[in-house]
């Protein structure tokens, strides 16, 4: 990802509220650029020419003359919730569970109602 000149703002909130995310860049690139809150690329290599950051920069790697103002964030992130996949896996798992359940059950109510079996001799 890249930006090139002007300035990244968000109307009404402040650089210690804002986090711009790129968990999925492998490059971010700025130049002449401003942007008012914090930069998570956690897999980025970070390359800025000249421009501020008014926040935090978190990277894997970080080079060039783009001014870093230190504001913390203060914002709240969203609740997470899990992807489609982990409810397919508990899904499933409480499946395996109830057929694991219900078969224990069928066999032994199976070995209970069958006759005992006459015992069998062998002569040599």
């Amino acid at each position: 990802d890249s930006f090139s000149g002007g300035s990244i703002n968000l109307h009404g909130v402040t650089a210690g509220n804002a986090i711009f995310n790129f968990n999925s860049a492998t490059s971010l690139v700025l130049s002449f650029i401003g942007f008012n809150g914090s930069i998570l690329a956690p897999n980025a290599v970070f390359s800025g020419n000249s421009g501020q950051i008014n926040g935090q920069l978190i990277a894997t790697s970080a080079a060039g003359t783009t001014e870093l103002h230190d504001i913390l964030f203060s914002g709240q992130l969203p609740n997470s919730t899990p992807e489609p996949a982990t409810w397919m896996m508990i899904v499933a798992g409480l499946l395996v569970i109830g057929f694991a359940k219900r078969r224990r059950a069928s066999a032994a109510s199976t070995a209970t109602s069958l006759p005992a079996a006459a015992p069998r001799y062998s002569c040599i």
